[in-house]
């Protein structure tokens, strides 16, 4: 069994310690809609993606997800960055929360600040966020309370929360009966204040000259009143293309680099525990590329189609899941095994080998030019699924040799 076990952590690029994560850490309440993978690194930081995510337990560290549908209902003690189509967090998040996908929905407490850019936007209103709130989206509404400022981009806003911060408010049309504690800038097609509103501080605004009259005599205003023509650009506009492509790629970025981190945490893993493993491996790849190549194929095609035929039976569902997950973690980090194979095989070319730390320097950097390769429509595509075919070809034929000694 212990073999068996090495032979699948080597395959997937994974350790000991990250493999029990995958039962503990995310529950699919959906039975149709499987989670495609999880990784929980040592430290206490989880990386998910699926169609379905809903994690239910609790994370110690960071949680970076994305997926089709995301439900967070386990308390996070650090940052979220998640995007995805839906996301629905009703969990407490210790840190900074950071997500970007179409209907996004807030009803736990953020200790640090809400960065949201999305379709739909909802912050509840036993929802708290203790710092800045920064949103832009198409429809957004505010029930909850912002200590920090309060930045909002949008088609529609709607809010009835509490905003203790300055606030900056730019949309189409605006609707407000909640409170403003702090300074506040407004711009608008139009403004509607119900009878709750409450605006305090210095209050800017800009609306059409048709509306002007009737805002400033609005006895919710508790505060001075200035008409701002400065205000008008962003109030005709809601939010600007830059300001929501400013968002999405702070997002983007954010969680490229998030991913690196966590890739390079298994190049590391993978370069100090494979002394002799990756070396022939890359050694084999040099030899025979057309062997490995085909191997590699058959490894990625077939092991779906044998998951699915264990599935038809009864009996093999248990090991069909198992190999499946295993399956999906290990295309999920096939970049990070090729990068350490392809420095493996530049390493192999030098009459000096390079020590631990180049080793993982010049991965790193493999793994780098792989992401950017793998973004070329196409050519890249072909050339990236070709090196981890390849890799990992090498990789199981060495596997396979070293297991026939042992037998």
């Amino acid at each position: 069994m212990n073999r068996i076990t090495k032979s699948l952590l080597i395959v997937s690029a994974l350790t000991l310690i990250t493999v029990p994560a995958l039962a503990q850490n995310v529950k699919n309440e959906a039975k149709d809609n499987p989670i495609f993978l999880n990784f929980l690194t040592t430290h206490g930081n989880a990386y998910i993606a699926g169609s379905e995510v809903s994690l239910t337990d609790k994370v110690t560290g960071d949680l970076v997800t994305a997926g089709g549908n995301i439900t967070i209902n386990g308390a996070v003690d650090q940052d979220i960055l998640a995007a995805g189509g839906n996301i629905f967090i009703n969990a407490p998040a210790g840190g900074d929360v950071r997500i970007a996908g179409g209907t996004l929905v807030t009803s736990g407490n953020v200790n640090g600040d809400l960065v949201a850019a999305g379709g739909t936007i909802s912050v509840s209103s036993n929802s708290i966020v203790r710092g800045d709130l920064l949103i832009g989206g198409g429809q957004v509404t505010i029930a909850g309370t912002v200590n920090g400022a309060s930045t909002i981009r949008s088609g529609t806003a709607n809010i009835s929360g509490e905003l203790k911060g300055k606030t900056d408010i730019s949309a189409d049309q605006i609707v407000i009966s909640g409170t403003f504690d702090g300074d506040t800038a407004l711009a608008g097609k139009s403004i509607t204040l119900t009878s709750t509103a409450v605006l305090k501080g210095k209050i800017r605004y800009w609306l059409p000259e048709a509306e002007k009259a009737a805002f400033e005599a609005s006895p919710q205003l508790k505060g001075s009143v200035t008409f701002d023509p400065t205000l008008e650009k962003s109030g005709k506009s809601g939010p600007s293309k830059n300001e929501m492509a400013g968002a999405f790629l702070a997002l983007f970025l954010g969680f490229e680099l998030y991913m690196l981190c966590a890739m390079a945490i298994i190049i590391l893993l993978l370069v100090l525990a494979s002394k002799t493993f990756v070396p022939d491996a890359a050694r084999e790849l040099s030899v025979n590329p057309w062997k490995c190549l085909l191997l590699g194929f058959l490894y990625f095609a077939a092991v779906p189609v044998a998951s699915f035929l264990l599935i038809l039976t009864v009996i093999g569902i248990p090991l069909a899941a198992t190999i499946f997950v295993v399956y999906m973690i290990s295309l999920f980090f096939a970049k990070a095994v090729a990068a350490v194979v392809i420095a493996e095989m530049v390493n192999l070319r030098r009459k000096v080998r390079w020590g631990t730390f180049m080793m993982l320097l010049m991965s790193i950097v493999a793994y780098i030019l792989l992401k950017i390769v793998g973004a070329v429509p196409l050519i890249g595509w072909i050339i990236s699924i070709a090196v981890m075919f390849l890799s990992y070809g090498a990789m199981l034929t060495i596997k396979w040799e070293r297991w026939k000694k042992v037998r």
